[in-house]
């Protein structure tokens, strides 16, 4: 047996016109669908799978109209996630023919009179209009360009912009008698009001109905104010896909049309011509910020705003056949657009960090080159205000505007870091950073007033390698055992001595030597014994040995004790660390960039450190805080590492916003001088002479 309306008197099918749809799963819905039916039916009891046809239902009910399913727009008639039963249920004809929305043509009782009247004088206005006029259909349609020139994933400027509009459907010549209409209509109204009372939910069941839509989808509204283009929803559409709307003549409903398509970009026109009525209208995919396809445009700064490099970003879209801007579009956009943008977003967030800081500063600085080795051509210094690990300011220096090449650019970033700050009036108590020689020689030359400290990291990190290159000599293996060990005691010998001198902190590292043979006291004046309790049976080092004398060498090193002495007990450069893996991302280091290219990618990171630099650490349902291990392949032992809640990306809304601006009013990007380029230094061969080189260096005829 077919699927039949369970209505009472009514039985309706979908060879009869009618659409069936099956009552809701959500059991609060359900219920009000049960109790339409039950007024009739009091021993009903629902089946599994009952359903209610459309006559059932008013217009208001459906997504879409009922033209737009009469004409072919849609091929079903679909309820809303929020619909329920309200027309009346009398005595229904069978063989009328029901609409899209659910309303019979044939009968004017299936449905609740006030419905049928407002369309019936819908009709009627629409019968009557002129066919000149245009009627605004509920269609989305883009805006019409003309572009120039037809490319393939290249920015042109359009030559004009038009508004497409829906035109209304040419009516045939007839006479209608409007007076028999108003007339027929008197008289079905006066039927009607012997009509029962109609069923409408009541208020709580309405809410309750309301509340779960879980079994109808989801719908989307259609807005009344276009959000912006950087806020609107994006899609991926197959072209096939594309097409099927522009089968048929929005005029005449003939199939007989032509298309034409062409894209700037990422931006698609699409042009129809009908042979019947030779109705045009033209369609783009994409909204226009002054002269430029928002689409491309936004294609460029999600790129670079999410640290990525071009050619391969761009790649992606190739590999998936996907319409994108060109490589040189992009940079285009970049310099005239994003950089700007990017430069004025950091200035901005920077006033505030200066304006708020905590005076006196205690920050940490630490340089980072793009390349290892002694040939790297850009050095960024940046300064960090420990208390809030946030970033206060860096700077970008070039090898060739530094004396002596890229071994001073770390010394040259750390003089404009500071001497920025200086114009901001700005005082520093404390700077922490790694032993760089020339730094250490211009703080204490050029900041008497401040107290400079080493992070404890940078010198562990120099004791474990020497360590570990002692314990791969022969008879020197039994120092493996103890790196982890003199490392653990370099931590200790600083974070132990909080507010004691340095000359304590030297004290503590220099028993060492002692410890590891075995002797725990009798170490010296400020430090005579050692703080632990009794030890078990240990692999001790033996005196006169290799192994001892030269750990000796390395720990009591004159240099190392006297730099041991400026540990840092509290404040340390790890987050510094952190930021210098961060740039690795926005400007990885096997990349090559311009200098405005790596200063803003630098910027970019900032961006994002100094947002999620404050994340709070994830926890379970018990209160309990989320750890995870990870493995180094160089180890056979796991760290323990903090799980923090997601990264946000809220700058990247302000680039956006800030970048769409720039584009709507035309504004000149920002003009800055860059130092003079690496290769400027050198005289350019002429091309054809190096490439007549090139080719005759293995020019012997061999044969």
């Amino acid at each position: 047996m077919g699927k039949r309306c369970v209505a009472f008197g009514c039985g309706n099918t979908h060879k009869l016109g009618f659409s069936l749809h099956e009552f809701p799963k959500s059991p609060r819905r359900r219920r009000v669908w049960e109790k339409y039916v039950g007024r009739r039916r009091a021993n009903w009891i629902a089946g599994a799978s009952p359903y209610l046809c459309s006559a059932h239902f008013s217009a208001g009910q459906f997504l879409g109209s009922p033209l737009e399913c009469r004409f072919g727009y849609i091929k079903r008639a679909q309820l809303k996630s929020t619909a329920f039963p309200d027309v009346s249920d009398a005595k229904l004809s069978s063989a009328a023919a029901g609409s899209a929305g659910g309303t019979p043509v044939s009968s004017a009782r299936r449905t609740d009179s006030a419905v049928q009247k407002l369309n019936k004088r819908r009709i009627i206005a629409e019968l009557l209009e002129d066919p000149t006029e245009q009627m605004d259909s509920g269609v989305h349609v883009g805006v019409q360009t003309e572009p120039s020139v037809k490319t393939q994933a290249t920015q042109v400027t359009p030559v004009g912009v038009d508004v497409g509009v829906q035109c209304s459907l040419l009516c045939p010549e007839q006479t209608i008698d409007t007076d028999d209409m108003q007339e027929e209509e008197e008289e079905e109204e006066e039927e009607e009001e012997e009509e029962e009372e109609e069923y409408f939910p009541t208020e709580e069941e309405w809410q309750e109905a309301e509340s779960e839509d879980e079994d109808m989808g989801w719908e989307v509204p259609v807005p009344d104010n276009i959000p912006p283009p950087q806020e609107e929803r994006k899609y991926i559409v197959f072209e096939s896909c594309l097409l099927q709307l522009f089968t048929i003549c929005s005029m005449c409903f003939s199939s007989e049309v032509k298309l034409n398509l062409e894209t700037v970009g990422s931006f698609l026109q699409v042009s129809q011509l009908c042979t019947m009525c030779h109705h045009m209208r033209t369609w783009g995919s994409q909204p226009f910020v002054r002269n430029t396809p928002a689409g491309n445009l936004l294609m460029s700064a999600a790129i670079l705003f999410a640290g990525a490099i071009p050619r391969q970003a761009l790649n992606v879209f190739q590999h998936l056949k996907c319409q994108s801007v060109s490589i040189r579009t992009f940079f285009r956009h970049q310099q005239m657009y994003l950089q700007s943008s990017i430069r004025h977003v950091w200035q901005t967030k920077q006033e505030q960090l200066l304006n708020t800081a905590q005076q006196p500063l205690i920050l940490g600085g630490d340089g980072r080159a793009d390349s290892p080795g002694h040939s790297a051509k850009y050095g960024a210094y940046t300064m960090m205000d420990l208390r809030t690990s946030r970033i206060l300011t860096i700077h970008l220096v070039q090898s060739n505007e530094v004396a002596g090449g890229s071994n001073n650019m770390e010394k040259e970033g750390l003089v404009r870091a500071v001497t920025f700050l200086g114009t901001r009036n700005l005082q520093i108590s404390l700077i922490v950073t790694d032993r760089h020689l020339q730094v250490a020689k211009w703080i204490r030359e050029n900041m008497p007033a401040t107290r400079h400290l080493y992070d404890i990291w940078h010198i562990a990190k120099g004791i474990r390698k020497k360590l570990t290159a002692l314990a791969r000599e022969k008879d020197c293996a039994i120092i493996s055992g103890w790196i982890q060990s003199v490392i653990n005691h370099l931590y200790w010998a600083a974070t132990s001595t909080r507010d004691g001198p340095g000359e304590l902190v030297a004290a503590k590292w220099s028993s060492l030597d002692n410890h590891l043979h075995n002797i725990h006291d009798g170490h010296g004046e400020l430090f005579p014994r050692c703080h632990h309790g009794p030890l078990g049976r240990r692999q001790w080092l033996q005196p006169n040995t290799k192994a001892s004398v030269k750990l000796g060498a390395i720990v009591n090193k004159a240099c190392l004790v006297r730099d041991i002495k400026k540990l840092s007990p509290k404040y340390q450069t790890s987050a510094l660390e952190g930021f210098h893996s961060l740039v690795n991302h926005f400007a990885p280091k096997w990349a090559s960039f311009s200098y405005w290219g790596m200063l803003t990618r630098l910027y970019l990171a900032v961006l994002h450190h100094n947002e999620n630099c404050g994340r709070p650490q994830l926890q379970t349902r018990e209160g309990d805080k989320v750890h995870k291990l990870r493995y180094k392949k160089f180890k056979t032992t796991c760290t323990v590492q903090d799980v923090h809640q997601d990264c946000t990306f809220d700058y990247v809304t302000e680039l956006m916003l800030e970048t769409v601006r720039r584009c709507e009013v035309g504004e000149e990007p920002y003009e800055a001088e860059a130092p003079p380029t690496l290769s400027s230094a050198f005289q350019r061969p002429d091309k054809a002479v190096a490439v007549a080189a090139h080719r005759t260096r293995f020019g012997l005829d061999l044969n």
